[in-house]
C-alpha cells in the first residue's frame, strides 16, 4: 500500500514547484512588475469604460429593435385597440423572455398604464423620468434613457403603437443590476459597480461585482461624495491601497443620479505579470525543465490508469456492461474509482434487467402486458400452424372497483392471472389493458376451441374468496382465427378486440370475428366524421310528427324527430348515427341543436297562432346533467316560448341509470312549467313503484304493442291494462305506432288519450308539417 494518497502527493509536490518559482523570481520581478501593473490596470480601464459603453448602447439598439418588431405586430394592435389586457400581457411576456428583458409595459395614449410585465411591478408613468421619457416619446416618435421602477434603474426604450393613429406607447427596458455587473465583469476582466442616487432617499442604492467588504467602503465614499455636494463623475478609490477606479456617468437628472465604476484590483494587477523579459525568461525555462520532468514522472503514474478508466467510462456508457477495468493492483484512490466502477457496472446491469423486465410485464398479476403482446403474438405466428387469439374482458369491473374498492378488483385480476398461468389450454397469457388479459390458444375446428374457451371462462368465472367475501367475475370473450382471421398480430388483436364488442354490443359472453365487422366499424368510424361535420355545416334537421287527441280528434302536439339526409350516403337511420353520437360523447351536442331548434320553432308557431307542445328526446347524459334545468330555462328564454309548449320524453332504460338522481333533476324541470313524458314504456325494466315517483305528466305506449293492435291479442291486454294503470296514476296515455283505422278504434274504445302514428301522419319537414295541419283541418282522421 502507498504511503501516501495520489491527492496529497500530487499537492505536494505542485506546492513545492510554486514556492520554488515564486521565491526565485520575486526578488527580481517585484519592482518592476509593480510599475507595468499599474500602467496595465489603467489602460485595462480606459479599455473596459468604451466597451461598457459600447455594451450600453447596443443593449439600447437591441431593445428598440425588439420594440419596433413588437409594435408592429399587427395581433399586438388589435388587442392594444381592443383593450385585450390578457393577449396584450402575453406579447409582452413573450417578447421580453425573447430577448430576456427585466420590464415589459404598456403605457395608454392616455398615460394610464395597462400592462406590465412581470406582473407586481410598482411601474409609475407619473415619475419625473418616464414622465421625460414619455414626452420625448412624444416630441420625436421614439425615446430612450434611464427609468427608475420599484426603485430599482432601468434602460429603457418607448416607441409608439399605431392603429394607424396612436394608441399607445409600449415601453422595454433591463436593469443596471448586477447581472448585467457580471456579464461586464467577464467582458472586461473589471469589478463592475452600478450606483443610483434619488433625491427624495438619503441612500446609495449599488449594485456590484466587489466582494461585500469593499462595497461598503464604495457605497461611503459615494455618499460622502453626495453630501460634500462633489461631482458624482469623479469618484475616488474606494480604499486607494487596493483597487484602480474609473467613474461612467450614466444619467444625471434634478431628482436622480445614475453612473458606474469600472475597477480592477491593485493587487491582481501585481501579481499578473511578470518581471524583464530576460529574467522571466531564465526563470521560467528552469521552471519549465522542472515541470516537465514533474509531468513525465506524474504521467507514468497516473495516465495509464486514468486511461483504462476512461476507456471503461466510454464501454459503459456504450451499453457495453461487461467491459474490464483494469488498473493493476493499486490500494489508493485510482484503486478505490476502479472497484466503484466494477460495481456501478453490476448496478447498472441489474437495473438494466429491471426496466426491460418492467416494459414488457404487468406489475399487477406478473403477466407479460400489452409491450410484449405484438412480440410474442409475431413469434407464436412464424411458428405456424392454427392459433386462437382470445381477448377476454372483465365484465362491470370499474363497478367493482366503485363500490367495493380498488383493492378487491386487484385481487380479482391477480386470482385470474393465476388461474390463467395454470390452465393447461393456455399457451401463453397477458394483460393488455386495466379490465382485459389477452390469451394465444391452440387452433382447431370451431366446435372444440368453443368448448375450450367455455371451459377456461367456467374456471375464470369461478368464486374468488376476498376478505372473506365471495365474488364471482365474469367475463365477455373475443375471438380471432389465425391464419384464417389474419396472419399479422396487430390485425388478430385488433379484430379479437372487435370481437368483444359485439359481444358487449349483443351482450353475449362470447363472439367470434366475423368478416365485415372491421368495414362496419369503418363505417361507424366513418358516420362519427361525417356528423360533426353535419352539426358544424347545418345539414341535420328537424321533422315532426303530429300527435292528435282521441276525444276531440283535434291536433294537440307533435314529436320533434332529428334527420338527417347525407350527401353521398343518403337518408341516415336515425337510430343509427344517435347510438354511434352516445358513444363517441357528441349527444350532448344534438341534443342542445335540438332543444334549440324545437324551442325556436314552438315560438314561431305560437307566433302565428298555432299553440302545440312540442316534445323532445334526452338521453341518458341529458337527462343526467345538473345543468339540465337551467339550460332548457335558458332557450325558452331566448326564444320567448312559453314552458307548456315544450315536453320532454326520456325513455325508461334512461330512467333506470339512476332513477333517484333522475327524478331529482326532472322534477326541477317540470317546476319550471315544461312536461315530462315516459318514452316507450313497456321495453324497459322500471317498476310501478319508480314510476309512481317520477314527476311525469304523460306515459307513451310503445309502438311495438301498438303496432297492428286487434282485440283478444296479448299486446291488447297489455294495452287496456297499462291505459287503467296511469290513469289510476293520473297521467295522461299516449299510444305510438298508431297505423291503421281498427287501432284507432281500440285505443279509443280502450279511453286513451292521445294517438301518435302512421295513420295520422308521418314524420314531416315545417312546411309540409303546415300544410298537413291545414289538410287534417279540412278532412279530418279519415281525410
Amino acid at each position: 500500500m502507498s504511503r501516501f494518497g495520489l491527492r496529497v502527493r500530487f499537492l505536494a509536490t505542485l506546492l513545492a514547484l510554486i514556492v520554488g518559482l515564486q521565491a526565485a523570481t520575486s526578488l527580481v520581478v517585484l519592482e518592476r512588475t509593480r510599475r507595468e501593473a499599474e500602467s496595465h490596470a489603467r489602460a485595462q480601464l480606459e479599455a473596459g469604460g468604451r466597451v461598457f459603453e459600447r455594451l450600453l448602447g447596443e443593449r439600447e439598439r437591441q431593445l428598440a429593435a425588439n420594440v419596433s418588431v413588437l409594435v408592429a405586430d399587427f395581433g399586438l394592435r388589435r388587442a392594444v385597440a381592443t383593450r385585450d389586457q390578457p393577449t396584450v400581457a402575453s406579447a409582452l411576456e413573450n417578447h421580453g423572455a425573447r430577448i430576456r428583458t427585466d420590464l415589459a409595459f404598456l403605457i395608454a395614449r392616455d398615460g394610464q398604464l395597462e400592462a406590465v410585465t412581470p406582473p407586481g411591478v410598482a411601474l409609475d408613468v407619473e415619475d419625473t423620468d418616464l414622465r421625460a421619457l414619455l414626452e420625448q416619446a412624444k416630441r420625436t416618435g421614439r425615446a430612450s434613457g434611464i427609468g427608475f421602477v420599484s426603485g430599482h434603474p432601468h434602460q429603457i426604450v418607448l416607441a409608439p403603437v399605431n392603429a394607424p393613429l396612436l394608441i399607445g406607447w409600449i415601453g422595454m427596458g433591463f436593469e443596471l443590476d448586477r447581472e448585467l455587473a457580471s456579464d461586464l465583469r467577464q467582458l472586461t476582466g473589471l469589478e463592475v459597480s452600478f450606483w443610483s442616487a434619488r433625491s427624495d432617499a438619503d441612500a446609495i442604492r449599488l449594485e456590484s461585482t466587489l466582494p461585500p467588504g469593499d462595497q461598503a467602503g464604495l457605497a461611503e465614499a459615494l455618499a460622502g461624495r453626495r453630501r460634500s455636494a462633489a461631482s458624482m463623475d469623479a469618484v475616488p478609490d474606494a480604499d486607494a491601497a487596493a483597487w484602480f477606479s474609473l467613474p461612467v456617468a450614466i444619467a444625471s437628472g434634478d431628482d436622480e443620479h445614475v453612473g458606474a465604476v469600472l475597477q480592477t484590483s491593485r493587487a491582481l494587477a501585481l501579481a499578473a505579470y511578470a518581471a524583464q523579459r530576460s529574467d522571466l525568461i531564465r526563470f521560467f525555462g528552469a521552471g519549465l525543465v522542472l515541470a516537465l520532468g514533474v509531468a513525465m514522472w506524474t504521467a507514468r503514474r497516473l495516465t495509464r490508469p486514468i486511461g483504462a478508466l476512461a476507456d471503461a467510462a466510454a464501454s459503459i456508457s456504450a451499453g457495453d456492461l461487461q467491459a474490464p477495468v483494469d488498473v493493476g493492483d493499486r490500494q489508493d484512490e485510482i484503486g478505490r474509482l476502479a472497484e466503484s466502477f466494477r460495481v456501478m457496472q453490476q448496478a447498472l446491469g441489474e437495473r438494466e434487467r429491471r426496466i426491460l423486465h418492467d416494459t414488457l410485464h404487468d406489475r399487477l398479476t406478473g403477466l407479460p402486458n400489452r409491450n410484449a403482446a405484438p412480440a410474442a403474438l409475431a413469434d407464436r405466428l412464424a411458428r405456424g400452424g392454427e392459433l386462437v387469439v382470445l381477448l377476454l374482458d372483465v365484465v362491470r369491473l370499474k363497478d367493482i372497483n366503485d363500490n367495493l374498492g380498488n383493492s378487491i378488483g386487484d385481487e380479482i385480476l391477480i386470482g385470474s392471472a393465476e388461474r390463467l398461468r395454470r390452465a393447461n389450454a393456455v399457451e401463453w397469457a397477458a394483460r393488455v389493458g386495466g379490465d382485459e388479459f389477452l390469451v394465444l390458444l391452440p387452433g382447431g375446428d370451431e366446435d372444440r376451441v368453443s368448448r375450450t374457451v367455455l371451459q377456461l371462462v367456467a374456471e375464470l368465472e369461478a368464486p374468488h374468496e376476498v376478505r372473506g367475501a365471495r365474488i364471482v367475475p365474469r367475463f365477455r370473450a373475443g375471438l380471432a382465427f389465425a391464419p384464417r382471421d389474419g396472419d399479422d398480430a396487430e390485425v388478430l388483436m385488433r379484430r379479437a378486440e372487435m370481437a368483444v364488442a359485439l359481444a358487449k354490443a349483443d351482450r353475449t359472453n362470447r363472439a367470434c370475428y366475423a368478416k365485415g365487422l372491421e368495414e362496419s366499424n369503418h363505417r361507424r368510424v366513418g358516420i362519427l366524421i361525417e356528423l360533426e361535420r353535419a352539426l358544424e355545416a347545418g345539414e341535420l334537421e328537424l321533422h315532426y310528427q303530429p300527435k292528435v287527441s282521441m276525444r276531440t280528434a283535434r291536433v294537440i302536439g307533435a314529436e320533434a324527430l332529428i334527420r338527417w339526409r347525407h350527401a353521398r350516403m343518403g337518408q341516415m337511420n336515425p337510430q343509427e348515427f344517435i347510438g354511434i353520437a352516445e358513444q363517441a360523447g357528441l349527444i350532448g351536442r344534438i341534443s342542445e341543436w335540438v332543444l334549440d331548434r324545437a324551442v325556436r320553432q314552438a315560438a314561431q308557431w305560437s307566433v302565428r297562432g298555432i299553440d302545440l307542445n312540442l316534445s323532445i328526446n334526452l338521453s341518458a347524459d341529458d337527462a343526467a346533467s345538473d345543468v339540465l334545468p337551467e339550460r332548457i330555462a335558458a332557450v325558452l328564454n331566448a326564444h320567448g316560448a312559453r314552458p307548456e309548449h315544450l315536453r320532454i320524453e326520456v325513455t325508461e332504460s334512461v330512467v333506470m341509470t339512476d332513477p333517484a338522481r333522475v327524478a331529482r333533476l326532472l322534477t326541477r324541470v317540470r317546476d319550471r312549467g315544461v312536461g315530462i313524458a315516459i318514452d316507450d314504456f313497456g321495453t324497459g325494466h322500471s317498476s310501478l313503484a319508480q314510476l309512481q315517483t317520477l314527476p311525469c305528466d304523460e306515459l307513451k305506449i310503445d309502438q311495438t304493442f301498438v303496432r297492428g293492435l286487434r282485440a283478444g291479442t296479448a299486446n291488447a291486454v297489455i294495452v287496456r291494462t297499462t291505459i287503467e294503470m296511469a290513469h289510476s296514476l293520473g297521467l295522461h296515455v299516449v299510444a305510438e305506432g298508431v297505423e291503421d283505422r281498427p287501432s284507432w278504434n281500440l285505443l279509443a274504445q280502450y279511453g286513451c288519450d292521445v294517438a301518435q302514428g302512421y295513420f295520422l301522419g308521418r314524420p314531416m319537414p315545417p312546411a309540409d308539417f303546415l300544410a298537413w295541419l291545414d289538410r287534417f283541418a279540412k278532412e279530418g282522421i279519415d281525410g
